[in-house]
């Protein structure tokens, strides 16, 4: 009846620890869609993390090496199901085993020192210190994710793919380290050895503790200079808006001034019979009105400013652009939106500025649920041929020279694509975003 009743007791341990490793992932990393079959699937791959937790532990004292088999499930899990971008998914599943398998083994570790045990012992027999310990063990790990979520939702993180990675190997690597240790532990040391294994354990804990907070400056200093990069964008665009009505008011002077000449050359026109000449002046005066303005017109308000501001300017420098809008694009984040029209826009002009007859088309469309932007440019000579890697041309390479790489990261966050191309006597921009999936 006892050995029923622990296994039972065992069984429900590794059910709830497959159930709340699932949780911590799925609540940091978030759903890419609401319904039932998230919902299954969270149930399923809790089930399975439970399973794989119940085969090791039935063959093995400690997993180990194997224990990166958790990671693979919690991975699968996250790339299904959750948002984010896979180095992100990476190391949320890295860091949740790091959580797991680190609190165990350094649970067990202060334990088998406090006690004067072995590991054996203490995680094999039927024993009140037994269940005292896993019991401990199970506080702990719920604790510590309810405590990482609390810290993560409340930063903004905006780290890079290269962080994310060498995030993910600092845990891994701990991991590799803590079963080392936890393997020599297994094969009996004397109780100083013990207590000195418990001290490196700390260690280990502190040294990861550290990277987190880490983790959370980087995502802070990325947030601060991208918020700094937008102040950048944003008096830019003022200033452009500044130049453009300018532009726009000396037009209007300059029609103001001669509209009683014209009504004069027009009456005279039409006094004499000349009623074709008459209709002509009209429509030269109204193609160089109509020249100067840029109207452009979605149910997306910020897609309008920016790309009517950019337009004016580009008009102005007589470089013909037309934009073909099939898409809503409601569900990118404004902040990304102009920062990812502003920078594929600029490039594009400041590349048209050479060019014998330039001209610019924008082209936005849906393909499923992504977004697909499209900027041709027109170019006399082949640019990747000579820069295939799109270094800027400009002295100043600290201020200048981050558009493109602003474009991939955009690209990258929304689990999205970005290429350039060339074709047809134009130079392409290609970006495809995911927007359900950020």
């Amino acid at each position: 009846m006892i050995t029923k009743l622990w296994n039972v007791f065992e069984l429900l341990v590794n059910v709830f620890q497959g159930c709340i490793t699932v949780w911590f992932v799925k609540s940091y990393l978030g759903t890419s869609k609401n319904g039932l079959l998230i919902k299954v699937s969270g149930v399923f791959f809790a089930a399975l993390f439970a399973t794989a937790v119940t085969i090791l532990n039935s063959y093995m004292l400690f997993e180990g090496m194997y224990g990166f088999i958790y990671i693979a499930i919690l991975f699968i899990y996250s790339v299904i199901c959750l948002k984010g971008a896979v180095l992100k998914k990476l190391a949320a599943s890295v860091y949740a085993m790091v959580v797991v398998l680190g609190t165990t083994v350094i649970v067990s570790s202060l334990m088998i020192a406090l006690m004067d045990s072995t590991q054996t012992e203490l995680l094999q027999s039927r024993s009140a210190d037994r269940l005292l310990v896993v019991l401990i063990i199970q506080i702990s790990i719920f604790f510590i994710f309810s405590l990482s979520l609390k810290i993560l939702n409340k930063e903004v993180f905006a780290l890079t793919s290269m962080e994310w990675l060498m995030m993910a190997m600092i845990f891994a690597i701990s991991i590799f380290i803590s079963e080392r240790l936890n393997t020599m532990a297994v094969r009996g040391l004397s109780q100083s050895e013990k207590i000195n294994i418990a001290l490196i354990f700390i260690g280990i804990l502190l040294i990861n503790i550290v990277t987190f907070y880490c983790l959370i400056g980087l995502g802070k200093k990325n947030k601060t200079a991208s918020e700094n990069i937008i102040l950048k964008l944003k008096e830019e665009h003022n200033r452009n808006f500044i130049e453009s009505a300018e532009r726009e008011y000396r037009i209007l002077k300059e029609l103001r001034h001669d509209t009683k000449e014209n009504y004069d050359i027009i009456y005279n026109y039409i006094k004499t019979g000349n009623s074709d000449d008459a209709l002509k002046y009209i429509e030269d005066i109204y193609g160089e009105l109509s020249g100067k303005e840029v109207f452009i017109k979605t149910n997306n308000q910020t897609f309008d400013a920016v790309v009517n501001s950019k337009f004016t300017v580009a008009k102005s420098m007589n470089i013909e652009c037309t934009c073909i809008s099939s898409s809503d694009i409601k569900k990118i984040d404004d902040y990304d939106l102009v920062r990812l029209l502003s920078n594929m826009l600029e490039n594009a002009i400041t590349a048209s500025k050479s060019v014998k007859a330039p001209k610019i088309e924008l082209i936005v469309k849906d393909e499923g649920k992504k977004n697909i932007f499209i900027l041709k440019n027109k170019i006399d000579a082949s640019i990747l041929s000579d820069n295939p890697d799109l270094k800027t041309t400009k002295k100043d390479m600290h201020n200048h020279g981050m558009g493109i790489g602003i474009i991939k990261n955009i690209a990258s966050r929304y689990n999205g694509r970005c290429d350039f191309y060339e074709e047809n006597g134009f130079f392409n921009c290609l970006v495809v975003i995911n927007p359900e999936q950020h």
